[in-house]
């Protein structure tokens, strides 16, 4: 902690969901490097791993996930979401929309992020009704999935 490295590495992960506004913050982080680059005599090095352009997902999808909260009484919340689910890949494919569940304290891909199975049961269920919509099967009875099972 008290040392004053020789090198160092870091790892900036700028996401968005508008090009614009991604854009504008990288090029105000890559004035701030150069700024720091010369006020401090440095030699900064860095390389763009990745470069996706934000999507935008289906509003059909999400029409449909709000109708079917509605329909069983959750609670929800539209939310732009910046991330870089394998959704943006599938967006070339078909339509889409992301279900979110909370986690503890808001903490999503960290060590410390849980959800427990009262916060994960209502996303499994929607998940699960939404995909029997979309294949165009009817959530059927009890006695009928065992037959068809």
């Amino acid at each position: 902690m008290n040392v004053i490295p020789g090198r160092v590495k870091m790892q900036v992960d700028i996401r968005g969901i508008s090009e614009e506004s991604k854009k504008m913050v990288i090029q105000k982080l890559f004035q701030s490097i150069k700024d720091t680059e010369e006020k401090r005599g440095l030699i900064i090095h860095h390389i763009r791993t990745n470069d996706q352009a934000p999507v935008v997902l289906s509003e059909e999808v999400i029409q449909e996930l709000s109708k079917t909260c509605d329909e069983n009484e959750y609670a929800y919340q539209l939310m732009p979401s910046g991330a870089g689910h394998d959704a943006m890949n599938m967006t070339k494919l078909c339509p889409v929309g992301l279900v979110f569940i909370p986690s503890e304290k808001g903490l999503s891909h960290n060590p410390k992020e849980y959800s427990s199975i009262e916060q994960i049961a209502p996303g499994a269920i929607i998940l699960k009704k939404e995909i029997l919509k979309w294949a165009g099967v009817a959530d059927r009875p009890a006695e009928q999935k065992k037959i068809v099972q």
